[in-house]
């Protein structure tokens, strides 16, 4: 797995806000915080889809997102593996629930 200073800026680099990779792990983390229902350091699916279907995420959208996001297939999210998408994916950034949320 790469670390979080050699993850890629957005594959979408139009949609790249340009902000420096410290602010958005700092956003990652505060997203991190907010995912982490159980406080364990680690967010299942379950828990991702506590936060989402509530703002009408469809399950299979938020299985999509949530088997992108755990790269090591441990089928939960490290708060390190959230850093590394939040660089990589700049619609995690926007999204309501998500990036969105922590953003308002």
């Amino acid at each position: 797995m790469a670390s979080n200073e050699d993850a890629p800026r957005s594959i979408w680099s139009a949609m790249d806000d340009g902000r420096s990779t410290d602010e958005l792990h700092a956003e990652a983390d505060r997203l991190f915080q907010k995912l982490d229902l159980d406080g364990d350091g680690s967010v299942s699916i379950d828990e991702m889809r506590a936060n989402l279907i509530g703002l009408g995420y469809k399950a299979e959208l938020i299985e999509k997102v949530f088997t992108a996001v755990d790269t090591d297939n441990t089928g939960t999210i490290s708060e390190d593996e959230l850093r590394i998408a939040y660089v990589r994916y700049a619609t995690l950034r926007t999204a309501p629930g998500l990036g969105g949320a922590v953003r308002e």
